[in-house]
Formats: C-alpha cells, sequence, structure tokens
C-alpha cells in the first residue's frame, strides 16, 4: 500500500538522526521573539496513556522547582542576550494544579522580558471548574487554554486514571469560554473499549459546548506507559485499525460539519470564532525551560532536551549550568542538509496552504534551488494521482485519506516507528540523569 510505504520511509529517515551528548550550545545572539516553554512537572496521578515526565504534587517541591526554573531561565537570558520574547506555553504535568507556581513564572518572565505575544497554558478540568483558579489566571495574563478531556465517558474516564467527573469536565469549559479563555480541547480516539458510538457521543458534547478549537489525537501507545503495558499483556484492548479509521472518519465528517476547519489531521478550529490557535511554541525557535524541556533552534542545528531527574536538574541549574541531558549538535555541514530540507518544507506547506512562500527565505535565507522547485511539483503530482490531496481554487489541500496518512505518521513517529530506538532513547533518560548517548544509541 503506498501509505505504509510512505510512513516506513519517513520514520526510517527520523530515526536515523544521531543523538549525541552537547557541551554548551552554541546559540544565536539577539533573536527576538523565540518561544518559552516551561514545564511543570507536577500531577496529583498518572494518566494511564501520558508518557510525559511528572512527579507526585509537594508543595515543599513546587516551590523548590520555581526557584530552579527561574535560574534557567536567567541563565538563557544571559547566553541569548535578548529583550524581547513570543509565546510563553506551561505544559505538564498540570499546571493548572499550581496556580501561584504558574503566576510568580509569569511574572518573573515579565520582569526579564518584553512578551510580544500570548500566554498558554495546559489544563485539568477539575482545577479550571473553579471561577476563583480562572481569575487568578487570567488576571495574570494567561488568555489561552489547552485544556485535557480525552472523553466524556465516565467509565473510560476511570480506565485511564482521568481523576475528574465528566460534568466537571463540561462546566469548567463553559467557565473558561464565559470568561472570554481562547479554548482548545483534546480528545482522544482509540482508546479500550471505545467504541464508534462512545465517539459520537463526545461529538455531540462538544457541540454544545463549540470551543474554538478541538485537537482529536489517536491513542499512542509509547512504551513508558501503563496502556502501553497493559495491551502488551493482553490485559486490555484497543479499538484494532479497522475500527480506529471508522472512528476518524466520522470525527472529521462530523466536525467539518458543524462549522470547524481541519488544519491538520487532528486539530479542528471552529470557522467563526477567530483566527488566532493554540499551538504549544508556534514559532520554530522554542526554548524549553525545566525538567525534561524539549529546546529546538533549527538554524544552529540544534535540538536537546532536559534531564528527566528532578534532583540532578535543581543541582545542575543552582552551578549555572544549563540542565542538557542529550540532543542533536549537528556538523556545519549537517545544519546546511537542515536548512535545505526546512526550506523544502516551508515551500511545500505554503504551497498547499496558499500563503507566500518567501517565509522559507525569511527564516533560512535562501529561496528553494529551482531542482527542488521542480521536485516539489512532481511531488505533488504524485500525491494528487493518490488522491492524498487535491485542488480547490487557487490552493491544495489535504484529502481525507491525506489527514488519515498523516495521523498514521505521528502515532507511528510518536511510538518510535513500530520499533525499539524511542523505547531505548526515553529510557536510557528515565533511568540515567546524564545518559552518554554512545554508539549503542546510534540507530
Amino acid at each position: 500500500m503506498f501509505g505504509e510505504w510512505v510512513i516506513s520511509k519517513l520514520i526510517k529517515k527520523i530515526n536515523g538522526n544521531v543523538f549525541c551528548y552537547p557541551d554548551m550550545p552554541q546559540l544565536p545572539e539577539n533573536v527576538d521573539n523565540i518561544d518559552w516553554y516551561i514545564h511543570i512537572p507536577f500531577c496529583k496521578g498518572k494518566c494511564a496513556y501520558c508518557p510525559f515526565r511528572s512527579f507526585p504534587y509537594k508543595n515543599e517541591k513546587v516551590k523548590e522547582y520555581v526557584l530552579a526554573v527561574k535560574k534557567e531561565i536567567l541563565i538563557y537570558k544571559a547566553l541569548l542576550n535578548i529583550n524581547y520574547i513570543g509565546n510563553i506555553y506551561f505544559g505538564g504535568g498540570t499546571p493548572s494544579l499550581c496556580p501561584g507556581a504558574v503566576i510568580e513564572i509569569i511574572e518573573f518572565m515579565k520582569s526579564n522580558f518584553n512578551i510580544n505575544g500570548e500566554i498558554g497554558m495546559e489544563a485539568n478540568p477539575i482545577e479550571v471548574a473553579d471561577k476563583k483558579i480562572c481569575d487568578i489566571f487570567q488576571k495574570g495574563g494567561v488568555s489561552k487554554v489547552s485544556i485535557g478531556v480525552q472523553t466524556f465517558d465516565k467509565e473510560l474516564l476511570a480506565k485511564v486514571n482521568r481523576q475528574f467527573k465528566a460534568d466537571s469536565a463540561y462546566e469548567a469549559i463553559r467557565i473558561l469560554l464565559d470568561k472570554g479563555f481562547y479554548i482548545s480541547i483534546d480528545m482522544i480516539h482509540g482508546l479500550p473499549d471505545q467504541t464508534v458510538s462512545g465517539i459520537e457521543n463526545d461529538l455531540k458534547t462538544l457541540k454544545e459546548l463549540e470551543p474554538h478549537q478541538i485537537c482529536y489525537y489517536p491513542l499512542v501507545l509509547f512504551p513508558t506507559t501503563k496502556i502501553y503495558n497493559d495491551v502488551k499483556q493482553k490485559k486490555i484492548v484497543v479499538p484494532d485499525v479497522k475500527e480506529q479509521k471508522k472512528m476518524f472518519n466520522v470525527i472529521c465528517k462530523y466536525l467539518i460539519g458543524n462549522g470547524y476547519n481541519q488544519e491538520a489531521f487532528c486539530n479542528f478550529k471552529h470557522d467563526k470564532l477567530g483566527t488566532k490557535d493554540y499551538q504549544t511554541c508556534e514559532n520554530e525557535e522554542t526554548i524549553g525551560i525545566g525538567v525534561s524541556s524539549f529546546s529546538k533552534i533549527p538554524n544552529n542545528g540544534l535540538a536537546y532536551i532536559n534531564t528527566y531527574d528532578f534532583n540532578e536538574y535543581i543541582s545542575a541549574v543552582e552551578k549555572g549550568k544549563l540542565p542538557i541531558a542529550a540532543g542533536v549538535a549537528v556538523s556545519e555541514n549537517g545544519t546546511e542538509k537542515i536548512k535545505n530540507s526546512m526550506q523544502l518544507l516551508y515551500a511545500w506547506q505554503h504551497i498547499v496552504h496558499g500563503a507566500n512562500i518567501n517565509i522559507s527565505k525569511q527564516r533560512y535565507g535562501a529561496f528553494p534551488k529551482e531542482s527542488d522547485a521542480r521536485k516539489i511539483k512532481r511531488f505533488i503530482e504524485l500525491l494528487k494521482i493518490f488522491r492524498i490531496i487535491e485542488q480547490k481554487s487557487d490552493k491544495y489541500e489535504y484529502t481525507n485519506l491525506g489527514h488519515y496518512l498523516g495521523m498514521r505518521i505521528f502515532r507511528k513517529m510518536m511510538a518510535g516507528g513500530g520499533g525499539p530506538t524511542a523505547e531505548k532513547y526515553i529510557s536510557a533518560m528515565m533511568n540515567n540523569p546524564w545518559p552518554l548517548m554512545d554508539d549503542s544509541f546510534r540507530a
């Protein structure tokens, strides 16, 4: 099948990257409007599907962590030599569990930078169902909220250890919308014992609420999660590929038929509710702050991740060091290849979405070569033949098949392409605060 061939080729290429243990990264100076992602790694409990680093909530630990986050921010401020920053996003963990910590960090950022973007945060329904908590975040400058619901089915919520009731999720979303926040709701399809009729019930609830944005992700079986082990040991069963495709088609048809535009395989935005969206770190350049946070500076060939260990993170920043555990530091030749690849990627995205292709030139310093433009044209023709894209007026759009293949690629990428690569890297990070990425980690 053509789609499977595309997926296998992409995954093979991605898994071919070489991970290394970098020294202090050569960060660009005077680059304004970089986005910042700040990880708040505290939760009341661990969701069965969640692969992200988190720790049980303890007030003393939160205070200790906030001080360390401030120190890491100051290290970056000195290295980057900037006055203006872009968007700030708080993820987790559960940022809404720690309103005081989030507001303290926001105030610290405001005292050190001019913020040109917006402030967004991930939230758990049970906290933001409290109007007073919502007011705290709004007064602090938070304007966008991504609320993790996953499903409104109370039995499914219990199976994946989501510690709230469906009614409280509904109420929380209503409160946030009434207060004027831009709301994105995270949902999941393909949960254990989930059915198409269950998806349809969730969609009806979403229609009643009418949020600005809905992100409907496929369940990804991350190697470090409880749900992954339960499926592997046959304790639970998730819907098969055929059933999941039915779910995907039902979701797309229903949301598109009820006023939402499908902007990516999982991302649906209401066409009457404005042009902005919730996208964690909208710029290509992103600085990640906190335990297990990920940073990317593609123009310098850099991508790296902080240590997963709480105590080692604290210790590193107290010594004035960046807590980088592992990453990719690409050679000058490799950086040039990244630039060329990104030019092609931006060219492709802007051909499909009908925008000005000069964004590639602005970001990466050169328009794609004429030979590359011919490659893009041939690629487009191939995608049209296989009905992955279609032409509408003066631009191309993904077909339902195109979005479905995008969803399959995403799921395989996140789970390591069906191979041991992701499991190897993640296990190394979990088990060793400063893993030495030697030849055994080269794909």
